[in-house]
């Protein structure tokens, strides 16, 4: 039975941050741990596509799928589980969860302000975005089977969350 579990969060929550340390410390033996920007697709590729977010996604988990081979996978994207629900399933996996990371407003702001300049984080109108995102994801609990608050976590304490909850699955 191969499990997949998706990490989602705004951009600036730490994912890639936690993903690189887990891929580094992580007990988790049966499991690799990818982000969209493992996969070498490029979004802008997709973005005038009728239902280019979808179609990226979905190329993205598949890719993850096959260089995961018999493994698990622990995938950290920016994607919610209503937008998982609308693409096709993914062969071979038998069941999926989802992790939201989330931290708080000031802490988002603090650190996409910090992301270095060309990584285009800093606008004020970005940074709105993220929020307004990250809302949806406090206004939806439900749709989790985790939630995970770091805005006062050390990266380690983040990932023993992580890891604990899917040594529970």
């Amino acid at each position: 039975m191969k499990k997949l579990v998706i990490l989602c969060a705004t951009c600036g929550v730490g994912k890639s941050t936690v993903k690189d340390y887990l891929k580094e410390k992580s007990t988790l033996g049966t499991f690799v741990f990818y982000d969209s920007d493992d996969m070498g697709l490029n979004w802008h590729d997709y973005k005038d596509e009728p239902d280019g977010a979808r179609k990226y996604n979905a190329d993205c988990l598949k890719s993850a799928n096959y260089r995961a081979k018999a493994k698990n996978i622990l995938f950290f994207s920016c994607m919610n589980p209503l937008e998982y629900e609308e693409m096709p399933s993914i062969e071979g996996i038998t069941k999926t969860y989802f992790i939201n990371l989330q931290c708080s407003d000031e802490q988002l702001y603090k650190r996409l302000k910090g992301r270095p300049k060309e990584r285009m984080t800093d606008s004020d109108e970005f940074i709105e975005s993220q929020v307004e995102y990250m809302n949806w994801f406090r206004a939806n609990p439900h749709h989790m089977d985790c939630v995970i608050d770091n805005t006062n976590l050390a990266v380690e304490e983040t990932a023993t969350l992580i890891e604990n909850f899917i040594k529970k699955l």
